[in-house]
């Protein structure tokens, strides 16, 4: 199954990521109020409309980061700082929404737990999925080893002009 995400155009794996983000996020709300309240079934029906509000807030702006220009394969610790960068600026937009939208029974703290929760989940589906990509290019490279001797072109014309 990973090897035909391998072959699959960017467009096609940059949509499997959106995708991915748009489950995580609200999953990184939802265990940021549970692990608020101390329980694995808080009531949230008094906010449930910030868990569709959520994706539709943050990838947008994981869209102007550039968090998904990044080529999963050879992207480096950078990508932390623009998950960082385009999460800080979700949880802004989301306390902003809570504010103005005057959800109760939200505790306040959750926003703060969400922030962490969701850099984890977003950098992780990251460095899981270029670990993967990895791993499936090793075991399809057949290349050879080989060792290379000999003057370089350079290195033989300096020794006939001499």
């Amino acid at each position: 199954m990973f090897i035909k995400i391998a072959g699959l155009p960017r467009r096609i794996k940059i949509l499997i990521m959106l995708l991915c983000d748009v489950l995580l996020l609200p999953l990184a709300l939802w265990s940021a109020v549970a692990l608020r309240l101390g329980t694995f079934s808080p009531d949230v029906s008094a906010f449930v409309w910030l868990f569709f509000l959520v994706p539709f807030v943050t990838v947008p702006i994981f869209i102007r980061v550039g968090l998904y220009r990044a080529v999963i394969r050879y992207m480096d610790d950078k990508i932390i700082y623009t998950v960082v960068s385009g999460v800080t600026l979700s949880v802004l937009l989301l306390m902003g929404a809570v504010m103005m939208g005057r959800a109760t029974g939200l505790p306040r703290s959750s926003v703060i737990i969400y922030w962490v929760i969701a850099i984890a989940y977003i950098a992780a589906s990251r460095f899981i999925a270029r670990g993967l990509m990895r791993t499936l290019e090793k075991k399809g490279d057949r290349r050879q080893n080989v060792a290379i001797y000999g003057r370089s072109e350079e290195h033989t014309s300096e020794l006939q002009s001499h």
